[in-house]
């Protein structure tokens, strides 16, 4: 039940859009006999429910990492996290890792069914450059975000919508400080 868009050069699908009840993302590697080559930040914001994401074996642009979607081109990026993933009680983005993507981790919530997402920080290790626009859009419960000082470029709006707290952490004089002082 995904929602597909033509890409502009019309050769290839972007994932625009998601059942909001579902559990479970299953990305294919083509739709209508081209390939699946993006996904729309916020495609998957309003998935309540959403856990997991699979993908067919041979999907060349996306990855899943850690319960993650990732692309590697041109570098490392989480693309978007599932919105109900229960990670325990902290969710580190793989090593390696050099931008996460606008909207990345809109909509984080508790499921809707019961309080069963433990999720209580996200840890951003040294080596990511860069967090996207509108990143943590519409997040829905407090959660401790730790900033690395390689952190260089800050999108705007990254906690538009939010409806608690999110208190982000980091060493002083650091890229995200000059951003709250900022906003």
């Amino acid at each position: 039940q995904l929602q597909y868009q033509l890409t502009a050069d019309g050769k290839g699908y972007e994932i625009v859009g998601y059942d909001a009840g579902a559990y479970t993302a299953h990305i294919p590697a083509t739709y209508n006999g081209l390939p699946v080559v993006s996904i729309r930040g916020g495609a998957f914001k309003d998935c309540a429910n959403l856990r997991y994401f699979t993908m067919d074996a041979d999907q060349q642009t996306f990855y899943v990492e850690g319960g993650a979607i990732f692309t590697n081109d041109p570098e490392k990026t989480l693309v978007c996290f599932p919105p109900a993933y229960d990670a325990q009680t902290y969710y580190r983005v793989p090593e390696g890792t050099v931008k996460i993507a606008p909207f990345a981790f809109a909509g984080l919530r508790y499921t809707g069914m019961k309080l069963i997402n433990t999720l209580a920080a996200i840890i951003i290790p040294e080596g990511v450059r860069e967090i996207g626009e509108r990143a943590f859009y519409e997040v829905h419960y407090q959660i401790h975000v730790y900033v690395p000082d390689s952190l260089t470029v800050i999108g705007e709006h990254l906690l538009e919508g939010q409806t608690s707290n999110v208190p982000f952490f980091g060493n002083a004089g650091c890229a995200f400080e000059k951003y709250a002082r900022a906003n």
